[in-house]
């Protein structure tokens, strides 16, 4: 496998992409569509947030640097293979990444929306840095656009810190599937094979090259108010997602916004000390909902703050 990562990341990019614009879904978003964050930065940058267990080097998004991938931009990175069989994503004896813990000295990746660029996700070993590429409105297809450049920077990354690469964290928490503007849901009538064909191959793509860890959707205080767990735009991505996803590799957080009522889990107005004003983003509260799941990684560690 030494020589073998730039090609596959090649083939994989082209793989998900040809996918994606056979099904007509990548080619029509504005560039100022922001769902989550209006104002955010479309974050092109080459080397994003760091996280380690410390802190240090995530100072409230002050660790933004370029230099890291400069530095290595020479550098050809080689990834060995490990005898432990972390990176087998054959699926036969596969261990769920929860049931172990991630290797030392590693840098983690995470790619997602606001939500998880907000999360302070950081990890439990001290020798581990998550290198934090989360972007405000990212959605499954937007990712799929940039997820090729995001590999590279994390390799670069990598070799600029002399760590192994780790795992990829994806968390996606519902953009594509409620309007922006009107919180309708766009899952509904939405055809049966676009969006499923998208998030297949984003996962392929970050499986041909690392451990994956993802992150399941959110409901949205403000539109699923009342509603049943299952009559959300949160649940119909959940179950598209879990559908593409390899066993162990999902980790369905929606429900747990929810209180159960006689045979159903619906939004309550308890919910509310979770979500930030605007009904959508979570507040310090709702990031702790998050890691109480029970199947959250136990190697991840959340230190989000109030915005």
């Amino acid at each position: 496998m030494a020589d073998s990562l730039e090609v596959e990341d090649v083939e994989a990019a082209a793989w998900y992409r040809r996918q994606a614009e056979e099904a007509g879904s990548i080619s029509h978003w504005p560039d100022d569509a922001d769902p989550e964050c209006p104002d955010a930065e479309d974050a092109g940058v080459e080397v994003g947030v760091f996280s380690s267990s410390s802190g240090d080097l995530n100072p409230g998004g002050a660790g933004r640097t370029g230099d890291a991938a400069a530095a290595a931009e020479e550098v050809e990175y080689v990834m060995s293979s490990s005898s432990s069989g972390d990176l087998n994503l054959g699926g036969a004896g596969r261990v769920p990444l929860r049931m172990r813990p991630a290797p030392p000295g590693r840098l983690h990746l995470l790619l997602g929306c606001s939500i998880a660029r907000d999360a302070g996700l950081g990890t439990r070993d001290e020798d581990d840095m998550i290198l934090n590429l989360a972007v405000g409105g990212n959605t499954w297809q937007r990712a799929a656009l940039r997820l090729h450049s995001d590999l590279q920077a994390w390799r670069k990354a990598a070799t600029a810190f002399g760590l192994d690469p780790g795992t990829i964290v994806l968390w996606f928490s519902g953009n594509e599937a409620y309007d922006r503007r009107t919180g309708a849901n766009l899952l509904v009538d939405a055809p049966r094979g676009p969006l499923e064909a998208v998030i297949r191959g984003v996962l392929y793509a970050v499986r041909a090259v690392a451990p994956t860890v993802v992150l399941g959707p959110l409901p949205r205080f403000w539109v699923d108010r009342m509603l049943p767990w299952e009559h959300t735009a949160a649940y119909r991505l959940d179950r598209k997602v879990k559908e593409s996803a390899a066993e162990g590799e999902f980790v369905s957080l929606g429900k747990s916004f929810t209180t159960k009522m006689s045979k159903r889990h619906v939004v309550l107005d308890k919910a509310r000390a979770w979500f930030r004003r605007d009904g959508v983003h979570l507040t310090r509260e709702g990031y702790c909902k998050v890691a109480a799941v029970d199947t959250f990684p136990t190697w991840l560690r959340m230190d989000a703050w109030d915005a």
